[in-house]
């Protein structure tokens, strides 16, 4: 739920001088370091996370502390290479509270690749002439299945969004940023390895962040045979399940009998109400008996109970 400035980009190449670029299939075999946020009143905004388990909307997945907020509201800047002092204008954050506005995205693919393609379509995925597989790796570990390039399969995701605050840096460019870098950020530059600062800053710096609540359902699909193959059927008989299971509606637990293998994983971010549930579809093409709580969920979500 947030807008991303890739600014590690550049200090990873930086840091990475001596012993080239990192590969690819490095960067997708490093483990997540998770941590909880809540840092006040600025929770998440100028650390790191890793978009390669999650779309910005998982605070989980929220690394260490890139921008010292501090300095950079006093205007005390340092020379990252020299040390030497640098005096700019204060600044603050700016922070818009929003009332509760309302949004939804929706995303499908055959694969997780197209999937996930769809859903970063706004974000750089390069590191030098690295192009980086971002948000795959924890859908590929919810689903768990052997191929998810079979053009039989059916992906969907659809989050529905209720936002409380908006939090931004008052300038976002690498080129001002780099002068109010954290003590460990810049600590580890100098000792750690390229991989090393992905470990534990993650891939990108949140410069500007949503805070509220989300409500995410991602369905996977296959379809008996090429001759059923059909978007539009897998995505609007999805939309209908989620409508009635929002509404807290009886719905028909044999929709999805073009398909077969379906589940929908259900998970909310926010709020002091837990919607979260599986759906799963039986052998004979029955789907499970489930209701949640959205509407309670939903009226949950305040500035007191906002996530990323």
């Amino acid at each position: 739920m947030k807008k991303i400035t890739y600014l590690l980009s550049t200090l990873l190449i930086v840091s990475c001088t001596d012993n080239g670029l990192i590969d690819t299939e490095q960067l997708e075999n490093i483990q997540p370091s998770t941590r909880a946020v809540g840092d006040g009143k600025y929770d998440a905004l100028g650390y790191g996370y890793n978009c390669f388990y999650a779309d910005f909307s998982d605070p989980l997945y929220v690394q260490g502390k890139v921008i010292d907020i501090e300095r950079l509201e006093e205007g005390r800047g340092r020379d990252q290479i020299t040390k030497d002092e640098l005096s700019f204008t204060p600044a603050k954050i700016n922070e818009a509270i929003l009332h509760g506005r309302a949004q939804s995205r929706i995303a499908y693919g055959t694969s997780i690749d197209k999937l996930t393609k769809k859903l970063n379509v706004n974000v750089k995925t390069k590191i030098g002439t690295k192009i980086l597989k971002v948000f795959s790796l924890d859908l590929e570990a919810t689903i768990n299945q052997n191929s998810t390039s079979n053009n039989l399969n059916s992906f969907y995701k659809v989050d529905a969004l209720k936002t409380t605050r908006r939090l931004t840096l008052p300038y976002t460019s690498p080129s001002r940023l780099k002068y109010f870098l954290s003590d460990e950020f810049l600590a580890d530059l100098k000792e750690l390895s390229g991989q090393e600062i992905i470990q534990k800053y993650g891939t990108h710096v949140m410069t500007d962040i949503l805070l509220g609540g989300n409500f995410s359902a991602f369905y996977t699909g296959k379809y008996e045979s090429t001759d059923q193959f059909n978007e539009q059927e897998f995505k609007a008989k999805s939309n209908f399940l989620l409508s009635s299971v929002k509404a807290g509606t009886k719905y028909d637990r044999t929709l999805f009998k073009s398909f077969k293998q379906v589940n929908v994983y259900i998970k909310t971010q926010g709020g002091t109400v837990n919607s979260s549930a599986i759906i799963s579809q039986s052998p004979d093409g029955v789907l499970d008996n489930v209701s949640i709580d959205y509407t309670g969920w939903i009226n949950s979500v305040s500035q007191n109970s906002e996530s990323l």
